[in-house]
């Protein structure tokens, strides 16, 4: 490899570029860690790596984890890799130690640091820590003068509890250079046993607050992690660790040829303050789960908070079940209790094997309860707790001794339960049989994985001590993770511990969502929600929302908006709810399965600061890629103004739509909000121009873009709003009360001067001579679909031309889906059939085709339509099957369908066939009489795209043999002459062609068109360009 020479005043110093720092080395000294142009972060003299063993501890004396023996004798031996990614092996000629350490440019500005140990030795050697990394912090003791460290203190109901305090308060001043001497004192921050989080949060900054740069950290273990920070006279050092001798109980025995991992870690630079190094760590963490796109992000029911408690029943979980559905929830998670006879009472002793209490449930078991939620086409969950044994349950005496935790020969007990070692294979094979059980028995794709004990410094089975025993069991407890993945693809596991005492990365880079508390106080539960961004993904943030009858509607509106904010995690008596509440529980979950795309791809930020404990006014922001989302909750009695500093721009209330007792104005200084009395919150959209795009529309010369509206009279209102009209004059010359339906209107002097024509229904053709007499044409932005009124030149011509195909293909998908709905369960046939005989019918005998779980739905064209149909199926129980020549097998992948390239073949497969190619000559009657012939009895025919693409007779023939079903929104011709059997048929539901944008839909062409010419006088690229 090719390295690069940083300038370090010798010939012998070398330097390596590994994304925003550098690692640094000599034949002098061990490697060591810089930011290039940063004079606080990174020295070249403190080791990168240090080792603590047995048999020697510190160079020279001191209370922090600096200096070692072991890595002040480190020599790098080689470096390997390039700018994103290094491996640097690194010896100690004494004890023959060899340190190999992985440096990844994990983003632009943070590296993730993996260091492994080997013993190279013939002697055993014991290590008691391994530093994963230091990196120096300031040049001189006055460097330490200006910084505050940040970190956050966490307890059960209480967790990401933030403070930053001068790191002056623990790291005094000390005139070491007086001395001659560094320090020997230390700052530290540390866990106990196997609540990671429990006390303290594995996260921290470091910020100058006289120049901004600021550094992040993150330790990824379930195991004990300890913080260190220690001053010398030039400057001090920050290191990180996983389990130590002294604090967690750790020692490692390394016979020769045998290698240790340190736990990883990651590092974040910002130069703009602690909030921009915090949220700098977001995209970093999604490194870690490079598959959680097709996650879907589902809004969670679980019946445990303010809820059942732990005491379920069928009788209990019925209704529960029912107005989850209701309510728009996607899985359903029954929580603790499934297990467990309830005449027992407090049975946390007697867990362990994980089946069914039958005493809860009625005569169809747990089985029916499971049954019903997947009848109202949800997911179900199932709460477990895999690492602990009751001591009353008979798998405590069934599981050999060794499969659990020992200290001083016993096995550890806390609360009446043992703890599984998962470094055992029987303890493998037994949470294995559980989960095996659950998705084969009851078709369970959701696991709350819950960690309520925490056994103490760990396990001295198979282990030099209790510290390392710990960390072996998390990191099998890890690979089962994995694992379990692997053998059940689909099955979403949360990572949840008495809330969220274990949320670290060690566990979360392999689970899909973390609860964030157990705390039931909703006034209590902002603060833990809005500083959550700050260690966990926004996607992974599980936050319960658990609206009650006995509140509110601005209290329940409180609530939601908590779970809002992260992930919505729903609980509570939604079937008691008023028809006001249950309304704000709907918006809020159709509002959260809108914004999930936006929160997997955001970063947190704090304009008011990370909250404290008791602030009343919180404010939670995630920049997306297209605005801002505020989440604001005012937890005091009085209303007031609060000023949301540095956030400007144009601002919606998202949530609750169309509340109207707070204010929002912006201000030079930011946004002003005006908040109500008495507990409420928002969720608000702020589009804050973030990319720097000019607000009043002009060139250079102080022109507004000349436009003219080329279109039927009478079309301008249905499809733009008063706003829409009152943007477009304020971004164009264009008079919004003159519509033409001919260029013979203008005048020459308007034909000059015209740059843009906006269209719709009405426009003339308009060819090449039309275009010649258009000179300064730039644009042509359509609010209709086709423009095949354009002559194919404007291409040539550098005219660019916008449809607002995509946005009427919206309805489109949205009617296709409702129908293949109501096609999957007969709705339409039964409907005609209750209505005419009035009498009860029997669904088992007389629709024998009924459900949508698992059905196989056959699409016709990858069209804008059939996409977003496709992409909406994507959330449903069904086998998509699409034929379309002209897409690959990637793009059908990420669609969730399977490419059939035979249309016969597809019909052959298919219970519902939906059509969705455009109609052109050599596609015209494709659905032929051998397609239609090879559908299976009881098939139906779905057609919202154009008549001409189905044989229609042989479609007739078909419907009145009674052997297919049909629903046309589109025939040929397109109003059928009278008498036709097609309005009569009692298989087919035939609609006027209502699917495509009608009503209120036709607001969102105008919308559509509008955002177009937005982007247009801004100088971007249309976001939805098509060509003649």
């Amino acid at each position: 490899m090719t390295l690069q020479d940083i300038a370090t005043g010798t010939l012998t110093e070398r330097a390596q570029r590994i994304g925003a720092f550098a690692v640094h080395w000599s034949p002098d000294r061990p490697a060591s860690l810089s930011v290039p142009g940063s004079d606080i972060v990174g020295r070249p003299e403190v080791a990168l790596v240090e080792v603590f063993t047995s048999a020697e501890q510190r160079a020279r004396t001191s209370q922090a984890y600096i200096r070692s023996g072991v890595g002040s004798r480190m020599r790098v031996q080689s470096v390997d890799g390039d700018h994103s990614q290094i491996v640097v092996t690194q010896t100690d000629p004494v004890t023959g130690l060899e340190a190999s350490t992985l440096l990844t440019a994990a983003t632009a500005d943070t590296l993730r640091v993996e260091t492994r140990i080997t013993n190279g030795s013939d002697s055993t050697i014991v290590l008691t820590a391994v530093g994963s990394v230091t990196i120096g912090i300031g040049r001189t003791e006055a460097d330490l003068d200006t910084l505050t460290v940040s970190t956050a203190r966490s307890e059960w109901l209480a967790e990401n509890r933030w403070s930053e305090v001068s790191l002056r308060e623990s790291v005094p001043d000390l005139s070491l250079p007086i001395h001659g001497q560094d320090g020997r004192g230390h700052a530290s921050w540390t866990s106990h046993g196997a609540w990671s989080t429990g006390e303290l949060l594995p996260v921290g900054v470091l910020t100058d607050t006289a120049t901004g740069h600021a550094l992040a950290w993150q330790i990824e273990s379930s195991a004990g992690w300890h913080v260190d920070i220690s001053q010398g006279a030039a400057g001090a050092a920050l290191t990180l660790l996983g389990p130590t001798d002294l604090e967690n109980h750790f020692a490692q025995t390394l016979p020769p040829g045998a290698g240790f991992d340190a736990v990883p870690v990651a590092l974040t630079v910002s130069a703009t303050g602690r909030d921009a190094a915090l949220a700098a760590l977001t995209p970093y963490r999604r490194t870690l789960r490079p598959d959680a796109a097709g996650e879907g992000l589902p809004v969670v029911y679980n019946d445990f908070m303010n809820t059942l408690m732990g005491q379920p029943s069928t009788d209990k979980l019925i209704p529960l079940i029912r107005a989850a559905s209701e309510a728009g929830a996607e899985v359903f998670c029954i929580d603790a209790g499934w297990f467990a006879d309830p005449a027992i009472g407090d049975w946390w002793s007697t867990v362990g094997e994980w089946r069914e209490a039958c005493s809860r449930f009625d005569e169809a078991g747990l089985r029916g309860v499971i049954d019903e939620i997947h009848r109202l086409g949800m997911r179900s969950g199932l709460w477990l707790e895999p690492e602990v044994v009751g001591v009353r349950s008979p798998a405590a005496s069934t599981l050999p001794d060794e499969a659990f935790f020992h200290r001083f020969g016993a096995r550890v007990q806390e609360h009446e339960r043992y703890h599984l070692d998962f470094r055992h294979p029987a303890a493998r094979a037994h949470v294995d049989a559980t989960v095996d059980h659950l998705v084969a028995e009851y078709g369970v794709t959701y696991l709350k994985l819950d960690y309520n004990i925490n056994p103490g410094a760990g396990t001295e089975q198979d282990a030099t001590a209790p510290g390392a025993g710990l960390l072996g069991h998390v990191r099998a407890y890890r690979d089962w993770l994995v694992d379990v993945q692997q053998r059940h693809p689909g099955l979403l596991l949360e990572n949840c511990s008495s809330g969220a005492m274990r949320a670290d990365y060690g566990l979360l880079a392999v689970t899909h969502l973390q609860s964030t508390t157990d705390q039931q106080d909703f006034l209590r539960y902002p603060p833990v929600a809005a500083s959550a961004p700050a260690s966990i993904l926004p996607e992974q943030c599980g936050n319960w929302a658990y609206p009650a009858a006995d509140m509110t509607d601005a209290e329940t509106a409180f609530t939601l908006v908590t779970g809002l904010s992260g992930r919505l995690y729903l609980s509570g008596f939604l079937g008691q709810l008023r028809p006001s509440q249950r309304a704000l529980v709907s918006e809020a979950t159709v509002l959260h399965k809108v914004l999930r795309t936006e929160l997997s791809s955001s970063t947190p930020f704090w304009p008011l600061g990370l909250p404290g404990w008791d602030d009343e006014v919180i404010c939670l922001g995630l920049h997306t890629p297209e605005s801002d989302l505020l989440f604001v909750w005012d937890r005091g009695l009085d209303s007031r103004e609060v000023l949301i500093p540095g956030v400007i721009g144009e601002t919606s209330v998202l949530f609750p739509a169309g509340a109207d007792e707070w204010t929002a104005m912006n201000t030079r200084y930011g946004l002003l909000l005006g908040t109500s009395a008495g507990a409420d919150a928002r969720v608000f959209r702020v589009d804050t121009n973030p990319d720097g795009r000019r607000r009043d529309y002009r060139d250079e010369k102080g022109d507004l873009m000349k436009a003219m509206m080329v279109m039927a009279p009478d079309a301008r209102d249905l499809v733009f709003t008063e706003d829409d009209l009152a943007k477009l004059r304020g971004m164009l010359d264009v008079d919004t009360d003159r519509m033409i339906t001919s260029l013979d209107a203008l005048s020459d002097a308007e034909r000059a001067r015209t740059e843009v024509l906006v269209t719709g229904w009405g426009t003339p053709d308009i060819g090449p001579a039309e275009l010649d007499a258009l000179p300064s044409l730039r644009a042509v932005v359509h609010w209709g679909g086709g423009v095949g009124f354009l002559d194919a030149s404007v291409a040539d011509r550098g005219i660019a031309v916008s449809s607002a195909r995509a946005a009427n293909a919206i309805p489109v998908a949205q009617f296709t889906v409702a129908m293949i709905v109501l096609a999957a369960k007969e709705a339409f046939w039964a409907s005609r059939t209750y209505g005419a005989e009035q009498r009860f019918i029997d669904r088992e005998a007389e629709l024998a085709h009924t459900g949508l779980y698992r059905s196989t739905i056959g699409v016709v064209g990858a069209s804008s339509i059939g996409s977003m149909t496709m992409e909406i199926l994507k959330d449903y129980d069904v086998d998509v099957l699409v034929y379309d020549p002209h897409l690959t097998q990637e793009r059908a992948a990420l669609l969730g369908a399977e490419i059939v390239d035979d249309l016969v073949e597809l019909a052959r497969r298919t219970s519902i066939l939906s059509i969705h190619t455009p109609d052109i000559p050599e596609l015209r009657g494709m659905i032929s009489r051998d397609v239609l012939a090879a559908l299976p009895d009881g098939a139906t025919v779905i057609n919202t795209a154009r008549g001409r693409l189905v044989d229609q007779v042989a479609l007739v023939e078909e419907l009145q043999s009674g052997r297919l079903r049909a629903i046309l929104d589109v025939t040929h011709p397109e109003v059928l002459p009278a008498g036709h059997p097609l309005y009569t048929l009692p298989n087919v539901f035939l609609t006027p062609h209502l699917a495509g944008s009608v009503g209120s839909e036709l607001r969102r062409l105008g919308a559509t068109a509008t955002d177009e010419i937005e982007r247009l006088v801004t100088g971007q690229a249309f976001q939805h360009p098509i060509t003649p």
